[in-house]
């Protein structure tokens, strides 16, 4: 059994009810370790239910770092991180204009994401990716 199932095992699902049922954690991701993606991950770590799973930064000095200290592993390359089956939530915390590419990559490959700030500085752009995802 790996680290984060150990964890999801001991930890049960917390507040949701999906995950509690199948009796495993929800596992995060954070992509970017600047200023706000290391609090990001520390909630990730603290939330009953879920397992930070992986930290994404290109700075591996930033990145190995944060994810060692959390217990998690550490990727330089959100591609990779979006292809996980372990990793069901993707938190977007890169500046503004790198929000779109890894939320739209995300999203695409069935994961739930999170963005603090905008989606992208051109509302058009933003709106028409949102309008590509939206169930009818």
């Amino acid at each position: 059994m790996s680290q984060g199932s150990q964890a999801g095992a001991a930890t049960g699902a917390g507040g949701n009810s999906g995950a509690r049922a199948r009796g495993r954690a929800v596992g995060f991701a954070v992509v970017g370790a600047g200023l706000v993606g290391p609090r990001h991950a520390e909630f990730a770590t603290k939330a009953e239910g879920a397992v930070l799973r992986v930290v994404c930064d290109l700075r591996e000095d930033r990145g190995r770092v944060l994810a060692d200290k959390l217990g998690a592993e550490w990727v330089p390359d959100f591609h990779e991180v979006v292809q996980r089956e372990d990793v069901q939530v993707v938190n977007v915390c890169l500046p503004t204009a790198l929000h779109l590419e890894v939320a739209t990559a995300a999203a695409e490959a069935g994961k739930h994401v999170m963005v603090e700030k905008p989606l992208d500085l051109i509302e058009c752009a933003a709106g028409a990716a949102a309008d590509r995802r939206l169930p009818t």
